[in-house]
């Protein structure tokens, strides 16, 4: 069944590459394709977060989603806006134009952050469960995991 699924979605996949990456196509799109799809892998860190959370014993789970919202896009829009200042200072032709700055704001609040809260609401709701080998399915840690060692010879 497995070998169906990839059957199926490497072509989809090696168009994708190929969009991305033809000579055919300008670096502006491909910036933009990389943009949009930066932003649409929010939701999938929005349920992680939330299942992480939620597995861990979390309840406030509003301020989990809005902390990975924030710790998700704070990295790179600190890296950006201090390389982009760079540029700006030494007047080169890389650095981005206030439009540009303008419209990655807006995908970021219109795309990023509800998809980002329709993520951690999906994981809040699942019904997912830790896939560890001593996890039973009442949260019961099983007794055949191993325990450590008491005598610790080594650290002397």
């Amino acid at each position: 069944m497995r070998e169906a699924h990839i059957a199926r979605d490497a072509p989809a996949a090696s168009v994708g590459r190929l969009a991305l990456c033809s000579p055919r196509v300008s670096a502006r799109r491909r910036r933009a394709a990389r943009q949009v799809l930066y932003a649409l892998t929010a939701g999938v860190a929005g349920y992680v977060s939330a299942v992480s959370y939620k597995m861990l014993g979390g309840d406030s789970w509003v301020r989990n989603v809005l902390l990975t919202t924030a710790l998700f896009c704070g990295p790179l829009l600190a890296t950006f806006s201090f390389l982009n200042t760079v540029a700006i200072v030494y007047r080169t032709t890389t650095a981005l134009p206030f439009g540009t700055i303008v419209v990655i704001l807006v995908i970021w609040a219109l795309i990023t952050f509800p998809l980002t809260v329709l993520g951690g609401i999906a994981g809040k709701n699942s019904k997912a469960r830790p896939r560890s080998l001593c996890w039973q399915r009442r949260g019961v840690t099983d007794a055949s995991c191993r325990k450590p060692p008491k005598c610790r010879a080594w650290l002397a």
